[in-house]
């Protein structure tokens, strides 16, 4: 399959055929869905460095061990859901780190909300790191300031106040005298 060299893994090749192989029902399935596995991991962020640390493990016979090449995916929260910033592997220590962008933005002053988890076929707690400073300050435009016309009464330009007043004064004086014709015609209609 060299078109999906690139998009598909090993395993999952080999489930395809496996699949396609099914439709003979003399055949037994070569490739069953091992059970999930129940792992933790413990997470730490390095501020002056700008680093997550990751130590995971698993449970067998009811201990927990290092757990070995396991996929972890560092995400930032956001309002709307988790924006993933990378994925790392652990190494035989069960552990990894995670060097965050430089360019990575935060909130106003810098912080983010760091989660760390690992992929599907573990079943574990995923680990929030909240308000690591680990971020670039983002940048928020000031909506008040001097010079716009309509950002504050202090700010506003007098001509432009004083042709708002008129214009309002108008209209309710327009409103005030059709509303006088009409008792007036009212009046003479009774005579």
């Amino acid at each position: 399959m060299p078109q999906f060299k690139a998009t598909i893994s090993d395993d999952d090749k080999w489930r395809i055929v496996n699949f396609i192989m099914n439709f003979n029902p003399a055949r037994q399935a070569l490739l069953i869905d091992a059970p999930k596995v129940k792992a933790k991991i413990l997470a730490s962020v390095n501020e002056q460095e700008k680093k997550v640390e990751v130590f995971a493990e698993y449970e067998t016979n009811g201990a927990f061990a290092i757990l070995p090449n396991a996929p972890i995916s560092i995400s930032a929260k956001k309002y709307f859901g988790n924006i993933e910033i990378g994925n790392v592997q652990t190494d035989v220590n069960g552990r990894a780190e995670f060097k965050i962008p430089e360019s990575f933005i935060g909130d106003e002053e810098g912080f983010v909300n760091i989660v760390v988890s690992l992929d599907d076929s573990y079943i574990a707690d995923v680990v929030s790191l909240n308000k690591a400073k680990v971020g670039q300050n983002k940048q928020v435009q000031k909506l008040i300031q001097p010079g716009i016309l309509w950002s504050t009464n202090e700010n506003i330009q007098l001509w432009l106040l004083l042709s708002y007043i008129g214009a309002v004064g108008a209209a309710w004086f327009a409103i005030g005298y059709v509303v006088f014709q009409l008792f007036k015609i009212k009046r003479f209609s009774k005579n």
